[in-house]
């Protein structure tokens, strides 16, 4: 809780950045790239990239009580530039920090092996400046990516010049299909929890969701398969 409200202070606008993540949670889920569980970006990481955006392409007099009073062409700018600006960021080699006054950037030999471990180094905005996202692997990163440049082409292949055009670009993004499995997937592996009761169940699942996303990473580093989940 206390991360989101200093989030909330160093973005814009609250209404337009809950708007955005809103947007962005949803075309996420919809396309199966949501959930630390399965190697992909949870919901606290998701928040500091479209914070990020709110604070970078918002204009700093744009104070709003209500997401209604945004202009939907200006909503539509901030989502596309959100694909596009992670899009081309350098994930293999950099982590991705909402940096403050008071961050020094850290050599290697500073850095854990927490805060250097996973593909998508997605960093927390205030000291110690956690590693939110240190269970991503190569394959669900470039998984992410070809998610964000699936959105990118289908706005280079539509109208978006008026208000219109543009709404209906936003609707589309959001009905994207989930291409699960890839057609390049040679065998499905299909993994069952079970318990005597849901009680045990609900005091295993975190130990059994850590163990899952470490069978992955070992699938992966180990055994040099491509893993899709």
């Amino acid at each position: 809780v206390h991360e989101i409200e200093r989030l909330l202070i160093y973005i814009r606008s609250p209404p337009i950045f809950q708007h955005l993540l809103t947007f962005i949670r949803a075309w996420a889920q919809h396309v199966g790239l949501y959930g630390q569980v399965y190697c992909y970006l949870g919901g606290y990481s998701w928040a500091i990239l479209c914070a990020y955006i709110c604070h970078t392409y918002l204009s700093p007099i744009k104070s709003l009580s209500s997401i209604g009073h945004f202009p939907i062409d200006e909503f539509f700018l901030l989502a596309q530039r959100f694909f596009s600006t992670f899009d081309q960021f350098n994930w293999s080699s950099q982590a991705f920090c909402l940096y403050s006054k008071s961050y020094k950037q850290m050599t290697l030999s500073d850095k854990s092996s927490v805060h250097n471990r996973g593909s998508m180094r997605i960093l927390s905005q205030s000291p110690p400046y956690n590693n939110t996202e240190h269970s991503t692997t190569n394959c669900t990163r470039d998984l992410i990516i070809q998610g964000f440049q699936c959105v990118l082409q289908l706005l280079d292949s539509v109208n978006i010049i008026t208000c219109e055009d543009k709404r209906n670009a936003l609707k589309q993004i959001l009905e994207l299909n989930n291409d699960f499995p890839n057609e390049k997937t040679k065998s499905l592996l299909q993994l069952t929890l079970s318990s005597e009761n849901i009680h045990e169940l609900h005091e295993w699942i975190g130990w059994i969701k850590s163990r899952l996303v470490r069978f992955i990473n070992d699938c992966e580093e180990e055994c040099h398969l491509i893993i899709e989940t």
